[in-house]
């Protein structure tokens, strides 16, 4: 049976996530509900604790230190913290305490058992351990170095992230709106991404839209003005100077490179 512990002073929160769990799970987990730092410390030591369900804000030793108590006793133990607090410093602190989830109050029933599932799943667990890079550096054609993100090695939050980015991509994405629709704060999901991927969030982004960009510029029937705008650089000398920057070269020696290119492969 998967033992889940629920440290929540908050009587009437701690309750609504036994409900759900146990309606969602039923006699698939065992539930143990404490309401302070100090009996949760207890419990790690006399049981075997498969996942941690903590808020930061609980008596006698709060969230934080319970946290890196059981990092460094169990560190295999899967840590969900759920709290009302969304401060940088907060976030910045569970980030290194390597928390493996991080919801803030009030969390969606369907993100509380989404979470869990992936945890009962050994495989996915043993995922979520793998601290090395998950990206492949591949040569194309021209000699460019880009990078291949095999999003099922990636957890749930940056793939949802890349995901998003990729349906959203002609739009102006920024860090915060899909921080939202994933349901974590901005600076996490800043934190796991460029920890898991390897790069920054923007910096994705805009490679992502110069990528496309580079397809786009290959037909030369499509102005390079509708170009930007299409990506989303309302500017067209903005898109010039980010596509330089990117590539080495403007937006129309670009396309003129691609134009000759297929004049020699017709040779």
């Amino acid at each position: 049976m998967y033992k889940i512990l629920i440290v929540e002073d908050e009587y009437l929160s701690a309750n609504v996530l036994e409900l759900i769990i146990s309606k969602e799970f039923k006699e698939k987990v065992e539930i143990i509900k404490v309401d302070n730092g100090l009996t949760a410390k207890h419990t790690i030591n006399e049981r075997e604790i498969d996942l941690a369900i903590i808020d930061i804000n609980i008596p006698i030793i709060n969230g934080t230190e319970l946290c890196k108590y059981i990092r460094i006793k169990k560190n295999d133990m899967p840590i969900v913290v759920i709290t009302g607090d969304c401060s940088y410093n907060l976030a910045e602190t569970l980030f290194e305490l390597e928390v493996n989830d991080y919801f803030i109050k009030p969390v969606r029933e369907e993100i509380i058992i989404k979470t869990i599932n992936k945890y009962m799943d050994k495989d996915n667990q043993e995922l979520l351990k793998d601290k090395n890079s998950f990206l492949d550096c591949l040569e194309t054609d021209s000699g460019e170095e880009v990078y291949d993100k095999e999003l099922n090695n990636l957890n749930d939050y940056t793939q949802e992230a890349i995901q998003y980015v990729e349906k959203n991509i002609k739009k102006n994405i920024t860090l915060e709106e899909v921080a939202k629709n994933i349901n974590i704060t901005p600076h996490y999901l800043s934190k796991i991404f460029k920890k898991e991927v390897g790069i920054n969030f923007v910096t994705y982004v805009t490679d992502r839209k110069i990528d496309l960009a580079k397809e786009m510029l290959a037909d030369k029937n499509i102005p390079i003005v509708n170009i930007s705008i299409s990506l989303a650089f309302n500017q067209p000398n903005y898109f010039s100077k980010v596509f330089k920057k990117k590539v080495g070269v403007t937006p129309s020696e670009y396309r003129e490179q691609c134009i000759k290119n297929k004049i020699h492969l017709r040779m």
